[in-house]
C-alpha cells in the first residue's frame, strides 16, 4: 500500500466574528461585496498540500459549492458543516 500525503484546512466565520461600532465583522470577507461573511458555517478542504487546502477554504466559504470544478482541478475535497442544523455537506 502506497502512502499518500494530504493536508486539511478549516475555516469558519464563527472563529473570527466580532463587532466594531455596532457592525458585525469577520476575517472572512466576500470578494464580490467586500462584506464580512458572518454565517456560522465551517468550511474544510482536504487537498494535496496545506497551501492549496488553506487557499481553497476561503474560496469554498464564498462559493459554498462542494462539487465545483475548482476543487476537482486541485484534487481537493470540500466539506461544509452547517452550525444551524449540524448537517455536513460533502463532495
Amino acid at each position: 500500500m502506497a502512502a499518500t500525503q494530504e493536508a486539511s484546512a478549516h475555516e469558519g466565520a464563527a472563529q473570527t466574528l466580532g463587532s466594531v461600532s455596532g457592525c458585525e465583522v469577520s476575517a472572512l470577507v466576500s470578494s464580490k461585496t467586500r462584506a464580512p461573511i458572518v454565517e456560522p458555517d465551517a468550511y474544510s478542504v482536504i487537498a494535496p498540500s496545506c497551501m492549496i487546502a488553506d487557499a481553497l477554504t476561503k474560496v469554498l466559504a464564498q462559493t459554498k459549492q462542494t462539487d465545483s470544478t475548482y476543487l476537482r482541478r486541485f484534487g481537493a475535497t470540500g466539506l461544509i458543516t452547517s452550525a444551524r442544523s449540524n448537517e455536513l455537506e460533502a463532495a
